[in-house]
């Protein structure tokens, strides 16, 4: 939608906020954002469409429960230090001896 104005009018608008969390976003961001609150939303929705709508989500919350307007770039930030937590995965060496026993069996 790039026609000013064109969420606010569309039809099936309703069905563009995925729980109440991101109504409540919404409805802070045009409060807090009159001009360009509903372009920070979809970029939102865009976020949430391309990561995870989960994840947004929760980055919402966080925002929310911290008395902070949640903007694009401020769940941008959350996500990325989400993504930048390693996790360490250890892998066994596989005993290949057991394999090779296997195949003797067949053979």
């Amino acid at each position: 939608m790039r026609k000013p104005g064109a969420f606010t009018n569309y039809h099936y608008r309703e069905h563009l906020f995925p729980s109440v969390l991101f109504r409540r976003a919404y409805d802070k961001l045009i409060k807090t954002h009159p001009v360009n609150g509903t372009k920070q939303y979809l970029q939102i929705l865009h976020l949430a469409a391309v990561n995870s709508e989960s994840e947004v989500e929760a980055a919402i919350t966080v925002l929310m429960e911290d008395k902070i307007i949640p903007t694009t770039n401020k769940i941008k930030d959350l996500l990325y230090i989400k993504s930048q937590e390693k996790v360490e995965v250890h892998v066994d060496q596989p005993m290949v001896n057991q394999y090779d026993s296997l195949l003797e069996l067949i053979a």
